[in-house]
């Protein structure tokens, strides 16, 4: 799977065919549904804790890295933490109720409380169960694009239109079902307008780990102003601890 994702990620640096086979209405959906049933997020156990450490390093200093790491407790419980060398740089909190925190270096040292709207404002960009996790209730619109042939394999092209969001591409390896990249253009969702931010142009997804029967993204790269950055995760659970979720 491995090397398959790899090839697939390499050959869109290049080129694809055209489209080889016409849209259906609900394949978007059909295709979505068959990724996330992959995934299966809803099988992670709610008697211990989703540990998750991520290395992230440019290709062009990968030396000098930063470390994110997050727990999740069935159904809500939340908390990211992103560091560089010993400083917390930002990072989430939430006990999945009515409890929000948040940290930012840029406003002060230490956490403090945050609202709900700020929170799930900026929590999706600690989410680990891929962009796709909540499409419908983001309010996400799915089209199908049709069957490409990449480098001699199959893969399904869907456009996902968010509100407030940047129109992307989604790429689905057919055989296997997975998602191997998303291409985000700088295009606004004809939905809604927003104002401009940065964001990657290209997020592949290389390899999925397997944790019981769950399946998680274990290695990722986004180009983003003209570099690489890369992001490896490993995976563990580990015994249920309240203060996780609560004010440090």
């Amino acid at each position: 799977m491995k090397k398959l994702l790899f090839s697939l990620l390499f050959a869109f640096a290049f080129a694809a065919s055209a489209q080889n086979s016409a849209p259906a209405v609900d394949s978007a959906q059909l295709v979505v549904q068959r990724f996330l049933d992959r995934l299966n997020i809803g099988a992670i156990p709610s008697d211990s804790i989703l540990y998750m450490e991520t290395t992230i390093c440019l290709r062009t200093r990968q030396g000098d890295t930063a470390i994110l790491k997050r727990w999740f407790q069935q159904p809500n419980r939340f908390r990211a933490e992103l560091w560089h060398g010993d400083t917390l740089q930002t990072g989430v909190i939430t006990d999945g109720k009515e409890i929000f925190y948040e940290a930012d270096r840029k406003v002060t040292s230490t956490w403090y409380f945050t609202t709900a709207e700020r929170y799930y404002r900026v929590a999706p960009g600690y989410e680990f169960r891929t962009a796709l996790y909540n499409w419908q209730a983001n309010g996400d619109v799915l089209t199908y694009k049709g069957l490409w042939n990449f480098n001699g394999h199959q893969v399904h092209r869907i456009l996902v239109e968010e509100p407030y969001a940047y129109r992307r591409y989604f790429f689905f390896e057919k055989e296997s079902g997975l998602l191997f990249l998303i291409e985000e253009t700088n295009e606004h969702s004809e939905y809604s307008n927003h104002q401009a931010y940065r964001h990657p142009s290209i997020h592949g997804y290389h390899e999925y780990y397997p944790l019981g029967n769950v399946l998680l993204p274990s290695a990722e790269s986004y180009q983003m102003d003209g570099e690489t950055i890369y992001h490896y995760t490993r995976y563990k659970y580990i015994p249920l601890n309240d203060k996780l979720f609560t004010l440090p």
